[in-house]
């Protein structure tokens, strides 16, 4: 069930934050179907949205209000927080080499 949100993934600790917004449905089929036919007038086609990342620092930011992914201050954190995403998603078994047009979005933009 699709509920407006892009697809996406990520890794918390106690200090941050960092999601990746891959926004691609799981299989083609999925596209332009719509994402809650029950609402009435509220319901969208399913569509692929841009990749972006997020990062907040939760000790300084603890409501998610700035995306701080760009600021060269967490550079190194950011860093270790993708290795260890990867790294989290490869032991999990969550990659996505089965669906190559969500990993050709993840390699494209990690």
């Amino acid at each position: 069930m699709h509920h407006d949100n892009p697809a996406h993934f990520g890794i918390r600790t106690a200090d941050f934050k960092l999601i990746f917004y891959y926004g691609q449905p799981e299989n083609d089929s999925s596209l332009g179907q719509l994402t809650m036919p029950w609402k009435k007038g509220e319901s969208y086609k399913i569509e692929p949205t841009p990749a972006a990342w997020e990062f907040y620092d939760l000790r300084t930011d603890p409501r998610e209000m700035h995306n701080e992914y760009t600021n060269p201050k967490y550079a190194d954190t950011i860093r270790e927080l993708k290795a260890e995403l990867r790294r989290q998603r490869e032991a999990l078994h969550e990659t996505d080499e089965g669906r190559p047009h969500i990993q050709w979005v993840i390699d494209s933009n990690w």
